[in-house]
């Protein structure tokens, strides 16, 4: 009881400081040695095209192409910069090897919804005029009707039809 008394006493403030002190000093160490000292930065493109869909992304000879399989699926577009952009977004849609047709609609709060219908293996071009305010980041949702089919016997997945990497292209 004495020892306890004793480090709350106005003659041990010197040590609480100084115990304080070091404590500080082990977390400040603790935390600037996670940061790495020659972090590599990137600039982020003016206009960005994010995709979140049901798959991952594959490539192939003609670039970056996702399976649509549920309608759970979306683009977002965000404009990195404090100026306001205008342009179009540009989806190439490819309807699958095998199974009938579907109908992809493109739907956005800034714009009216493009329907189109593709049939297996037609190829289809979608433009979704876009405003974006500076920072902005807007979702189009790509939402496909009709069963989905195998492309395989190996393939497990029942895909409806083939989105291609998006081009946003300014005016």
């Amino acid at each position: 009881m004495i020892a306890i008394q004793e480090f709350f006493s106005p003659k041990a403030e010197k040590s609480r400081m100084l115990l304080l002190l070091i404590a500080c000093i082990a977390i400040l160490l603790a935390f600037w040695s996670r940061f790495p000292r020659d972090a590599a930065s990137i600039d982020l493109p003016a206009i960005g095209v994010e995709g979140y869909f049901n798959t991952g992304w594959e490539i192939d000879s003609a670039g970056g192409f996702v399976w649509v399989l549920n309608d759970k699926n979306k683009f977002i577009i965000a404009n990195n910069e404090n100026v306001r952009k205008s342009g179009q977004l540009d989806i190439q849609i490819v309807g699958a090897p095998c199974g009938g047709s579907h109908e992809v609609t493109i739907a956005s709060k800034f714009s009216s919804p493009e329907r189109v219908t593709v049939s297996s293996n037609q190829k289809s071009a979608v433009q979704i005029p876009l405003t974006l305010d500076p920072y902005a980041r807007v979702p189009v949702f790509v939402n496909v009707t009709g069963k989905g089919c195998r492309p395989s016997a190996t393939d497990a997945r029942l895909i409806k039809v083939q989105v291609r990497q998006p081009i946003f292209i300014l005016q």
